[in-house]
């Protein structure tokens, strides 16, 4: 990576705390020059449901989130909806991309169980990428896990 990224990649889940990034993810796309790629991934979580519905849950989801960039004032270069293991999904796009960053939004708030599964995603997204990943969190999310 080059003192600033050329290409970021913003993995959201669609949740208003994960939106929280978009403005930090903004500034530092504008300040850097960098593209500014957007990637939700999607999986079908249950067997009653088609699989048109998880990937139309996932569309709007990603569709918010370019609302969210957009509002803050930023341009998304591309966005990518994928199927499959998130954080293996994530990396995978990262290392196609040749992003020098990843930005990650935590959701902190859930139950104990799910904030188990995310902090998993971020910690496989973390310890498997091929650049820096940032993991984005507001100070009372900093302040609730300590």
């Amino acid at each position: 990576m080059t003192n600033f990224p050329t290409k970021i990649l913003l993995y959201t889940d669609g949740s208003e705390d994960a939106a929280l990034a978009a403005p930090v993810v903004v500034s530092l796309a504008e300040k850097s020059g960098a593209e500014l790629h957007i990637v939700h991934v999607w999986h079908t979580a249950a067997p009653f449901a088609p699989p048109s519905w998880f990937r139309d849950d996932a569309q709007r989801r990603l569709d918010e989130e370019i609302q969210h960039i957009q509002n803050a004032g930023g341009t998304v270069t591309e966005t990518h909806l994928r199927k499959g293991h998130t954080a293996e999904e994530v990396v995978n796009l990262s290392d196609e991309l040749e992003a020098d960053l990843i930005v990650v939004g935590v959701v902190m708030g859930v139950g104990a169980a799910e904030r188990k599964i995310l902090e998993g995603l971020s910690d496989d997204i973390v310890h498997h990428a091929q650049c820096p990943v940032m993991v984005m969190r507001t100070r009372e999310q900093t302040e609730a896990v300590r």
